[in-house]
């Protein structure tokens, strides 16, 4: 903190006596972290106002959001174009998925017209092959996740460090960003991720199998 009248002459930073803005943070607030509900303009606005002291003409009270209007929305930018990669992952993944129990099954058509003969049907086939693709999708995901919660340890624990490239800028992003960024665990996601996982893989399986319900038993019996 510097005393106002050290920097009000030619020697400090000729503020000519006035003070454009005020920064406020709820006492024992992490500066790290951006400020939470209690710390909004709304509130620090119903608090000058029950302690008495409205404020002036010409002097507003604004939170974050407003500084941060162009970060916010080239974010939200970014959050779109991270759906539409998301997006056309899953479509190549059902396609690899796909592919793998297309040649699969259509490798065992010979063992459905078997399975067939023997008096099992096509809901039967149908539901066999389905689960033992959901049972290997759901592997997968088992694997997936570990190995991607091994990966998310250090990044939570330790992040990635941006201080030097932020040294060399001189800090100055146009917005105030902190220089180590860190992971966080989102189990809710990890945990839907590998049910979709599964899901797709029993999913990918019944165009195929459909397929081959579709040719005589005889003809499977002979298929190679």
């Amino acid at each position: 903190f510097l005393p106002l009248d050290s920097i009000q002459d030619e020697t400090g930073l000729m503020a000519q006596g006035k003070v454009t803005e005020l920064l406020v943070r709820k006492k024992g607030a992490d500066d790290s972290r951006l400020p939470g509900k209690d710390e909004s303009a709304e509130a620090i606005r119903a608090a000058l106002e029950r302690a008495g002291a409205p404020l002036p003409p010409g002097v507003s009270v604004r939170g974050w959001r407003d500084y941060a209007a162009d970060y916010i929305a080239a974010s939200r930018g970014d959050n779109v174009s991270m759906r539409v990669m998301i997006i056309l992952l899953f479509v190549l993944s059902f396609i690899g998925i796909a592919n793998t129990m297309l040649m699969s099954i259509l490798e065992r058509t010979k063992e459905t017209g078997m399975l067939r003969a023997l008096g099992m049907t096509d809901g039967q086939v149908l539901l066999a092959y389905a689960l033992e693709a959901g049972c290997i999708g759901a592997i997968g995901a088992v694997v997936g996740m570990i190995l991607g919660c091994l990966a998310n340890i250090p990044m939570v624990a330790h992040g990635i460090d941006y201080s030097a490239m932020a040294e060399q800028m001189n800090g100055d992003y146009g917005y105030r960003v902190v220089a180590l960024f860190r992971s966080a665990w989102n189990v809710p996601v990890v945990l839907c991720s590998g049910l979709v996982a599964a899901a797709v893989s029993a999913l990918a399986a019944v165009p195929p199998t459909l397929r081959a319900l579709r040719m005589p038993v005889t003809d499977s019996l002979r298929f190679e």
